[in-house]
């Protein structure tokens, strides 16, 4: 027995052929071969294919009757049903692989080679090797490609991940190489105070680990010297200080980002080290004579000093931060843990440095606020220790200083300090200067900071407060995209035992 199968009565082509019905001993149904959805007729006795109805819009789902012919039609208030004599429109339809293009513009054959067509030989090859040399990009001798400067000297480092300005008179030239894997900056700038200063910094991003360089030129040299208070006349005895110099240090850094992310939330791992050298002068306490009975030092003016500060720190970091809606300044909830120990390899006499900081953020009581803290504690450990049992030398470090001191005002001793802030928008303006200025939002920042550490006597212990706010315009300049969002910062902060402190800040979208 032989098997049977569908035999084709038209062609095949890439046309629709949709809602088929047999009817008065033909095939009705619709197709568009002529560029719109029109209903067709086929008669198997001959074999003839013919279209039956011409619509503005299109017809479907044709339905013969005895007299008529009924379709779906489409028309400018939508769709109708619609009668039309089953006779009055017979037009021939040829057979074609393609619809009639009536929706797609004309097609332009553009002027370029075919890849298909193409036959590329060794001469070829030979050829195109002497017409266009062929020239390595050496990596070392192009981190370095300075395309922009600025008429004043800072950090933008410092500028871009810690929102801090410090501006002198002087001017800045920036780096970024061709493959923007490497960044740098060289600045040169002038205070009363410090005299000329040259700061230059390079990191480079190419590998998995981020490594750093900076070196410094300029200002007074930091003087770790001694100081006694008699405790029968309370007459000050201090080390006789050297000859100015200028100060000048050296650094390089290594740290491995390690980023987990999973939909909104992104968490990230840093692991850091660092090294650091000046020409620091540090007192020379291996030398001092104390007389155990009454805990002076007899020799405090002639013990001398040691030139040379090495700064060796080792850090750990993590944060978990969801992600933050558009008209989010800060991630609704996310938290952050750092820890760092700093020691001097060369001195045994210095203290090691142990600080560990925290930060977490929290919405606020309404929509796109945001509530922060921020805790830290820092001690020194180990090292040589004054008759009165304080540690005197020790680094310093300048996280989280309530605002309106800084880190020369601080001892680095049992610090612990704490800092709250909570920010909300403002208003909206919406609006500026065409391609010049566009405020986005305006917002307000009040908080406050406290800090105590043990005083130089090791007998009591120094507590320092402050209490202000920031005001906050978010600024596109220039034709910055929406997502390049910059701000400018304006604070005024009253800490404690002292008159008002007022500052600005500039943030960049990096």
């Amino acid at each position: 027995m032989e098997e049977t199968g569908p035999v084709a009565l038209t062609r095949g082509a890439y046309v629709t052929l949709s809602d088929l019905r047999a009817g008065q001993g033909k095939l009705w149904f619709g197709s568009i071969a002529s560029g719109l959805d029109e209903a067709h007729c086929f008669d198997p006795a001959t074999g003839r294919e013919t279209r039956v109805t011409e619509s503005a819009y299109g017809s479907f789902a044709p339905a013969p009757g005895p007299q008529d012919l009924y379709v779906a039609t489409c028309g400018p208030r939508g769709y109708a049903v619609a009668v039309q004599p089953r006779d009055v429109l017979q037009v021939p339809v040829e057979p074609s692989p393609l619809p009639r293009n009536r929706v797609n513009p004309p097609r332009r054959r553009w002027d370029v080679v075919n890849l298909d067509t193409v036959r590329f030989s060794p001469a070829d090859s030979a050829a195109l090797r002497r017409a266009h040399r062929v020239r390595r990009y050496p990596k070392v001798p192009t981190l370095v490609k300075f395309h922009s400067w600025m008429p004043v000297s800072f950090d933008p480092f410092a500028l871009v991940e810690e929102h801090n300005v410090a501006v002198n008179i002087g001017a800045t030239l920036v780096s970024q190489n061709l493959l923007s894997n490497a960044e740098g900056f060289v600045s040169y700038g002038w205070n009363r105070r410090d005299g000329s200063l040259v700061r230059a910094a390079l990191r480079y991003f190419g590998l998995g680990v981020r490594l750093d360089a900076e070196g410094a030129y300029g200002g007074q040299r930091e003087v770790y010297a001694l100081a006694q208070v008699d405790p029968e006349t309370g007459e000050v005895q201090r080390q006789h200080l050297p000859a100015p110099g200028r100060y000048y240090s050296l650094g390089a850094a290594a740290s491995l980002p390690l980023v987990f992310q999973r939909g909104y939330r992104t968490r990230q791992l840093t692991l850091s080290a660092s090294w650091n050298f000046s020409n620091g002068m540090v007192a020379n306490v291996g030398q001092l004579r104390v007389d155990k009975e009454n805990g002076t030092i007899g020799n405090i003016e002639t013990i001398g000093f040691r030139t040379g500060l090495h700064k060796l720190t080792f850090g750990a970091a993590f944060s978990d931060a969801v992600r933050a809606a558009h008209r989010d300044f800060a991630p609704p909830w996310a938290w952050q843990l750092a820890a760092n120990y700093a020691l001097n390899p060369t001195n045994g006499h210095f203290s090691d440095l142990v600080s560990l900081y925290g930060r977490v953020y929290t919405p606020g009581f309404f929509a796109h606020n945001s509530l922060t803290a921020a805790a830290t504690y820092q001690t020194s450990i180990g090292g040589y220790k004054l008759p009165s049992g304080q540690r005197f030398l020790s680094y310093k470090s300048a996280r989280l200083i309530p605002r309106g001191f800084d880190p020369s005002d601080i001892r680095s001793n049992n610090y612990l300090a704490v800092s709250v802030d909570y920010q909300f928008p403002l208003c909206y303006p919406e609006g500026g200067i065409p391609s010049v200025l566009y405020v986005k939002r305006i917002r307000l920042n009040a908080g406050g900071d406290y800090a105590q550490f043990r005083t130089d006597t090791g007998r009591g212990t120094t507590r320092l407060w402050s209490w202000g706010g920031d005001l906050v315009f978010d600024i596109n300049l220039f034709r910055q995209p929406a997502s390049a969002t910059s701000s400018v910062k304006l604070s005024v902060w009253k800490p404690s035992g002292r008159s008002v402190w007022v500052g600005a800040g500039f943030g960049l979208p990096f």
